[in-house]
């Protein structure tokens, strides 16, 4: 009866085992013969504990354009999902290197395209603290500009190593990430 404590809410029999769930949550199980009659006593079922989310990654993603062009760099902000999906926040700088424009996204799989190069995590757990402030950070990081073809010095990899130092000062990436993607830039 409610209101008297706990009582049943759900009563099934699978197997020959009885399972009752009581509206606190707690859940019993018993062994049952084919007619239902109890063969012993209520066993208490330990609670699942909720799965563990993936932790939220950082990743530089290098994608192929044209050919003999430099790769296109993202940064990208990922969790991978319990059925294998990885769609996350982009953070990228597209355009002519002489004028590019922010083209930031959400809910993107950058791992799976078919222009995918390679990628570089940068962090392995980042914090929700730590995600809005790599946003904030993304979109105040001014792109890449120049007054001519011929006065570009950089394009979206350069854009991207200089978010990723100021992310560095952050604590967010290590400064040995900077120094190891530095070594990947292609030249302008």
């Amino acid at each position: 009866m409610p209101g008297s404590g706990p009582y049943v809410v759900s009563d099934a029999t699978k197997r020959g085992r009885q399972f009752v769930v009581y509206s606190d949550g707690t859940q019993r199980t018993r062994r049952v013969d084919k007619y239902g009659t109890a063969l012993g006593e209520w066993t208490l079922l330990e609670p699942v504990p909720p799965e563990e989310p993936e932790p939220l990654q950082l990743h530089v993603v290098a994608r192929h354009q044209a050919e003999g062009e430099p790769k296109h760099w993202s940064l990208y902000a990922v969790r991978r999902g319990a059925d294998g999906s990885t769609s996350g926040q982009v953070w990228q700088v597209t355009g002519d290197a002489e004028h590019m424009i922010y083209d930031h996204g959400d809910d993107i799989d950058l791992f799976n395209g078919a222009d995918f190069a390679w990628q570089q995590t940068v962090n392995t757990d980042l914090s929700e603290e730590s995600f809005v402030k790599v946003d904030e950070m993304a979109r105040s990081e001014p792109p890449p500009r120049a007054e001519s073809r011929k006065e570009v010095t950089e394009n979206c990899q350069g854009w991207t190593v200089r978010l990723l130092r100021r992310l560095v000062d952050t604590g967010i990436v290590a400064p040995e990430a900077v120094v190891s993607l530095q070594g990947s830039m292609d030249p302008v």
